[in-house]
């Protein structure tokens, strides 16, 4: 039912979320670095990465409208069957053809489980606890980002099968979780309203957190890579301490807004997220590292949770999934877009230049906050 937070399908949905954001992370943290092993340099590694969120990114607007059409638990679970055809061309990846084309797959599924599911959650909650379920729902995928890289780069060490098998067994057990789940699709769009490439009133949201994908992009894809040629920390540590940081502002996300105004806030989440990038770039040694990770860590969890919740909170219910598909297209544009521009600068110009061009992206998504949404939020 709707008239409580922590119902037993909001719990299957979040658990579902956490099963399947472990098995993407498990597979991102890796494929760039797999991607070197088979030939490619830093340039293709960025292709590996940006080839699932440009994938993810075109398949946005369609998945919505589906959703709202036709259900969105059966997109979800589309989503899901998807996903799992993706881990299995990443098990059988012996050429970079077939590596990018099994992350072209997942990006996919992925774009499908992640509009739906972020409508569903909208769907099966009190309007009030809306904020509160957001930030819960998006912290299974920050536990995921803590446990699952390392884990990863563990298996790894194996072989990349292993990586992509522990990743499909993952996203059968999302699968199964999110089967249990009692939803009656929610309200459907009108037949005879036509295809929308976007909602337009989550647009201005979504330019934002465009450039926040951009500029966080290069700390999944090349952290790993960086740790590994420079032996300045422990890119497990690193992403443990950003996690641990970004799970805490998550979860006290809704208390800090209403205490000191969100515009604050997010002014402060968008500074750390700056001075993280900057720290990366200008200093070496472990304790600059991780000081890094904490700043990183913190700057994201309070950035993202208020342009998602604005992207959904004043939408009808029968456009909550395309306004959910445009929230993330922002995002999926950016990660591409960032992947492949960071890694052409690692490439060529190196490392601290590439931190620095984080930091600029970083930025520039403060400048359109406070233009486009602090007089509206």
């Amino acid at each position: 039912m709707k008239d409580k937070l922590f119902s037993k399908n909001y719990i299957r949905i979040t658990l579902s979320a956490g099963l399947f954001y472990s098995a993407s992370f498990m597979l991102g943290s890796v494929s760039a670095q797999h991607g070197l092993k088979l030939g490619g340099g830093n340039t293709i590694g960025g292709i590996v990465a940006g080839i699932f969120t440009f994938s993810a990114f075109f398949s946005r607007a369609r998945w919505g409208v589906m959703a709202d059409r036709r259900g969105k638990k059966f997109i979800y679970v589309a989503g899901r069957l998807v996903c799992i055809s993706g881990a299995a061309f990443s098990f059988f990846s012996s050429s970079l053809m077939m590596l990018i084309f099994s992350r072209r797959l997942f990006g996919l599924g992925y774009s499908a489980v992640t509009t739906a599911g972020g409508a569903m959650v909208c769907d099966r909650v009190p309007e009030k606890n809306l904020p509160q379920a957001i930030a819960i729902y998006g912290a299974t995928g920050v536990i995921a980002q803590a446990l699952a890289p390392s884990a990863a780069l563990w298996l790894y060490k194996i072989s990349f099968p292993a990586v992509a098998l522990a990743a499909a067994l993952l996203t059968a057990g999302a699968l199964f979780s999110v089967l249990t789940v009692k939803y009656d699709g929610g309200e459907a769009l009108p037949e005879k309203t036509g295809f929308a490439l976007f909602e337009k009133q989550a647009l201005p949201r979504a330019q934002t957190i465009f450039f926040f994908a951009a500029a966080v992009s290069g700390i999944y894809a090349f952290i790993p890579i960086y740790t590994s040629e420079n032996n300045g920390g422990s890119r497990g540590v690193f992403f443990m301490v950003s996690s641990a940081a970004l799970l805490v502002l998550r979860l006290t996300n809704g208390l800090l807004c209403r205490k000191l105004g969100q515009g604050r806030v997010f002014a402060a989440g968008c500074g750390m997220l700056v001075l993280s990038f900057v720290v990366l770039a200008a200093f070496s040694g472990k304790i600059p590292f991780y000081i890094g990770a904490l700043l990183y860590g913190s700057g994201g969890g309070i950035v993202h949770p208020i342009v998602n919740t604005a992207a959904v909170r004043d939408v009808a219910p029968s456009k909550r999934a395309l306004a959910t598909a445009t929230f993330m297209m922002g995002q999926d544009l950016g990660g591409g877009i960032g992947s492949l521009s960071l890694g052409f600068v690692s490439q060529n110009f190196g490392y601290r230049p590439m931190f620095i061009s984080a930091a600029g992206f970083a930025a520039v998504m403060g400048l359109l906050y406070a233009r486009l949404l602090k007089n509206k939020d």
